[in-house]
């Protein structure tokens, strides 16, 4: 896989691949930070899904919308992961 940089600027490639997981994370009206800790909390084994971090940001008025983001479709987990070369 190419480096994120080329020639000290960043790799065409991957500005690519960036924008396709933008999209992908914000997809179905949610926010970027929505998606983001969406597709985290979906990479966790359903065991870990009640950490502490996890139930005291769901306490959180700052945070408690972005717990609002539901499953994690298999689909997009794995598209993201393709883009990521995982």
């Amino acid at each position: 896989m190419d480096g994120l940089f080329q020639n000290g600027q960043a790799n065409p490639l991957w500005l690519k691949k960036l924008e396709a997981v933008r999209e992908i994370l914000t997809s179905e009206g949610r926010t970027l930070a929505q998606g983001a800790l969406a597709w985290l909390w979906g990479k966790k084994p359903a065991d870990a899904t009640d950490s502490t971090v996890s139930k005291a940001s769901r306490r959180s008025k700052k945070t408690a919308p972005l717990c609002t983001t539901g499953r994690w479709p298999l689909e997009q987990m794995r598209e993201i992961d393709g883009l990521l070369g995982r």
